[in-house]
């Protein structure tokens, strides 16, 4: 199963196979893909699709530059939310990009996520030069 997607002018279309025997129409901002990037502690977070259409995305590619990733490469990490066991909002942090290098959960606010996706960088970075 193939599942493509064309985003022009703001409008998303996507189908089940190459031949577009069936597709479906949206805006980019009900896929969350598409979406600007915003820009987070010093690092920039690109949306992925929200869980429904209501919410904001579930989560974000973590990237140095406000450009769109287009390999795993350019990606150093992703933040999520999730639901914690009573049901509270969490998001979980992790460094590296398929597969990460480690991961961080129980964070109560996005910000404290992306901080710790920083702190993880920062370390490495440091390594990288001593």
């Amino acid at each position: 199963m193939y599942q493509l997607v064309c985003v022009v002018n703001g409008q998303a279309t996507w189908g089940d196979n190459p031949s577009y025997a069936s597709h479906q129409a949206t805006t980019t901002a009900s896929l969350g893909y598409g979406l600007p990037a915003e820009r987070v502690g010093g690092l920039w977070l690109h949306p992925g699709p929200p869980t429904w259409q209501s919410e904001p995305p579930r989560e974000y590619l973590v990237t140095f530059t406000r450009q769109t990733p287009l390999t795993p490469a350019e990606v150093l990490g992703v933040v999520a939310r999730q639901r914690g066991h009573r049901g509270g909002l969490l998001w979980t942090a992790a460094y590296g990009y398929r597969p990460a290098a480690c991961t961080s959960e129980g964070h109560k606010s996005r910000i404290s996520a992306v901080r710790w996706l920083a702190e993880q960088l920062r370390g490495a970075s440091e390594e990288a030069t001593a």
